[in-house]
């Protein structure tokens, strides 16, 4: 199928997020790649595709660095080579320039053109240096915390009951992991208390699923102790909002997909399900 996006201003119609204004004309925008990576969807037409990316920083012309990432939108080939490497195009911490239509909140922007970059403007290469380095945070209870610039979470490893885990961290709005770290310290204050509760709702919710739909041939419905005696923890997310998600491996008892029980301090595991 031919390659054919919308012309000028009908670019902004490729936004599906509501209540996004933007400004008529063109503005060039220069930035660091964010290493976040990016997404494809469907046009509004079947002749092209959308990319969507993000600057980790970035600045117009004679203006100051904005230190928050822009999220880019461009159209794309449907098909065929230039659709398969736009994930390569833009390499994460690389300096670009584009021909944008800028939302009016600053937050968005849709590419009218992918423009030559000259000399790197000096700014922007301290911005991607610095972005290159680990960020770090020390804990007292879980040790050094390590950002995962991929997905923006903190991850670490820590002794749950008498295995090591690895546990993520999600920052809040203001950047700390000072939410989801407390709520780490009450799931680990009882450790026991917690297990029970989770290692029960995963019972509840998937042994009926594994005894139905899941028996291999010739083998028998299993106990409640045996399903869980299947299941070793793995990871542990934690979310400044009090959510917090138990990851499992199955042990095959769902032909290796993993078994994912979510929750929060108000209320407990709420449920479970299988992933992957």
């Amino acid at each position: 199928m031919d390659f054919i996006p919308p012309v000028g201003r009908e670019l902004t119609e490729m936004d599906v997020y509501e209540g996004v204004e933007y400004v008529d004309d063109c503005v060039v925008v220069e930035g660091v790649v964010s290493p976040s990576g990016g997404c494809i969807w469907c046009g509004r037409r079947e002749t092209y595709e959308v990319h969507m990316f993000s600057l980790a920083g970035w600045r117009l012309a004679d203006t100051p660095l904005v230190d928050k990432e822009l999220n880019m939108l461009r159209a794309i080939p449907p098909s065929g080579p230039a659709r398969d490497k736009v994930f390569t195009d833009f390499p994460a911490y690389s300096i670009q320039r584009f021909n944008v239509f800028l939302s009016k909140d600053r937050s968005r922007a849709v590419v009218e053109e992918v423009l030559q970059i000259g000399a790197p403007d000096v700014l922007l290469l301290r911005f991607s240096e610095q972005a290159r380095k680990p960020v770090v945070v020390g804990t007292k209870r879980f040790g050094k915390l390590v950002l995962d610039p991929k997905s923006g979470w903190f991850d670490g490893k820590a002794r749950w009951r008498w295995r090591k885990v690895e546990v993520h961290f999600e920052k809040g709005e203001d950047g700390s992991l000072d939410g989801a770290l407390a709520i780490a310290e009450v799931l680990w204050s009882d450790q026991a208390g917690w297990k029970r509760r989770v290692d029960a709702i995963a019972v509840e919710e998937l042994l009926p699923v594994k005894n139905d739909s899941w028996l291999e041939e010739g083998e028998v419905p299993l106990t409640p102790k045996a399903f869980k005696s299947k299941m070793t923890l793995t990871s542990i997310n934690l979310r400044p909002d009090g959510n917090f998600a138990f990851w499992y491996d199955d042990g095959d008892l769902f032909l290796g997909h993993w078994i994912e029980v979510r929750g929060n301090l108000k209320d407990g595991p709420t449920d479970a399900g299988i992933h992957g």
